[in-house]
């Protein structure tokens, strides 16, 4: 027969096993994700810094240099080093017409929008009940959706405190996959950590020139005749002029191996292969910590089974602070053993 939940077994029967199949499910994933996690970052720093330390070696006898005013399949599927001029390359938005000497510009839309603010504290601070919350509405720029539906007041029939339900234009990237040095083309997303990444200046954007119907003010975009929206960017430039860098030529491309790609391989001015390597190992990128979804997930998972169980007897009757800061202490523990382990054993 099918079994009965009654209240008064609500944590010994199916509410019990409901919610320990729960936190096994989360402790699981969590945990899974940090260890897939820790053990990805660490692969791939490893490869990098294998590629690089494989590169030094070959650097310290000197890379064959190639010629940028020339095509020569004899370089091709091997180390080379370029010295020459990187062209600028544009990218344009056509929508307010900002062109760029850049590798890659994101549009960034914000919205004039209504914002509810509610107040249920008195003028002395005690706070009333949410019957006599105040409601007050004003507007203000964000670059997310403001859900109007769930304001307490749609407005009156000259001001309606209503939002829009969408962004009037897409906010697309607009990427130049290739630059040019010399006769050469150049894979920008595999040079891309030297690149100069930011958001769009003041100043670079008063040297634009829009297209008409469009004005900027300070790092932003004004639509002439629609006050409620604005437009910023992010870019990426590439150095333009002399610049020394290490690629993989092929068939009339420069580009680097899966290894060497996290990496720039590439420094402004005129180098020889061994500064450019220096330089590059000083800039691999850090591994990234998932440390807190192995803790989090061994936290979840820990305290299964111990509730029964006379061996942890004296810890289920435990105050619940006492408890907590025991899981967290040997959750916490556990988790280093496992990164220690993933980092430096396997």
């Amino acid at each position: 027969s099918a079994r009965v939940c009654k209240r008064t077994d609500v944590y010994e029967g199916c509410m019990g096993v409901l919610l320990t199949t729960l936190r096994l499910l989360v402790g699981t994933l969590l945990l899974g994700v940090g260890i897939y996690g820790t053990w990805d970052q660490h692969e791939r720093k490893y490869a990098t810094e294998k590629g690089l330390a494989a590169l030094e070696v070959i650097s310290a006898d000197g890379l064959p240099r190639a010629p940028t005013d020339v095509m020569d399949d004899s370089y091709d599927d091997q180390f080379v080093l370029f010295q020459g001029d990187l062209e600028p390359v544009k990218v344009t938005d056509s929508l307010t017409g900002v062109t760029l000497n850049a590798t890659w510009l994101k549009r960034q839309i914000e919205l004039l929008q209504w914002e509810e603010n509610r107040t249920c504290e008195d003028a002395s601070g005690i706070r009333k009940g949410n019957s006599f919350c105040e409601y007050s509405y004003h507007k203000v720029w964000s670059p997310n959706l403001i859900n109007s539906d769930d304001f307490d007041s749609s407005g009156s029939d000259e001001i309606r405190y209503e939002n829009p339900k969408r962004k009037p234009h897409e906010e697309p990237a607009f990427i130049a996959e290739t630059l040019k040095l010399g006769v050469w083309d150049l894979a920008s997303a595999d040079y891309a950590r030297a690149f100069d990444f930011g958001p769009l200046t003041a100043a670079e954007l008063a040297a634009v020139e829009l297209g008409d119907g469009w004005y900027a003010k300070q790092h932003y975009v004004y639509k002439k005749d629609d006050a409620t929206i604005r437009i910023s960017y992010v870019r990426s430039i590439a150095p333009v002029g002399p610049v020394s860098l290490i690629g993989i030529p092929d068939a009339g491309r420069i580009a680097l191996n899966d290894e060497l790609a996290a990496v720039p391989l590439i420094v402004t001015g005129i180098a020889d292969a061994q500064q450019i390597v220096n330089f590059a190992l000083g800039r691999v990128p850090e591994t990234q910590s998932w440390f807190l979804y192995l803790f989090l997930g061994l936290m979840f998972l820990l305290p299964l089974g111990a509730r029964k169980s006379p061996r942890f007897d004296a810890y289920s009757r435990a105050p619940i602070v006492g408890r907590l800061a025991v899981t967290a202490v040997l959750a916490a523990v556990i988790a280093g053993i496992i990164t220690f382990v993933l980092v430096y054993m396997v």
